[in-house]
């Protein structure tokens, strides 16, 4: 998880990840799933500008590699929450990757669900209460 909280304005021109992991194969019993994406939630009393990116996509399942034909890949974890809220009517250029892990396998082996991304402009923000908005 990942909050920014600010009294003034926020910048973003890099890259925020909350990612998760890719389940790891196996010719055991099965492979792993992708790990679930995280959270991000970035605050600002003032402006939000920039053109940074905010990733919090889920992990691809991992593939099984054992013989026999057996349908034991990971399923993709699921995208995670992406939340960017300026207190005044900010329009940054954000790109935004709240999207699921592919399953382990394209016979077998499900997707995860896509995350939710959102922004809001033009709101009052309380910084202590603001991790309640995740």
């Amino acid at each position: 998880m990942v909050i920014i909280v600010a009294k003034g304005a926020v910048d973003i021109d890099g890259e925020i990840q909350a990612n998760g992991r890719d389940g790891t194969g196996s010719a055991g019993e099965g492979a792993a799933g992708g790990g679930g994406g995280g959270a991000i939630g970035v605050f600002s009393g003032e402006d939000i500008t920039g053109s940074g990116t905010l990733d919090a996509h889920g992990g691809n399942g991992g593939a099984f590699t054992g013989g026999g034909g057996g349908t034991h890949h990971g399923g993709g974890g699921g995208g995670g929450g992406v939340i960017v809220a300026a207190a005044k009517d900010s329009t940054p250029a954000l790109t935004t990757d709240v999207s699921a892990g592919s399953g382990g396998s394209s016979t077998d082996g499900v997707a995860g669900s896509a995350g939710t991304a959102g922004f809001a402009r033009q709101v009052t923000l309380n910084p202590l209460k603001a991790k309640a908005l995740l």
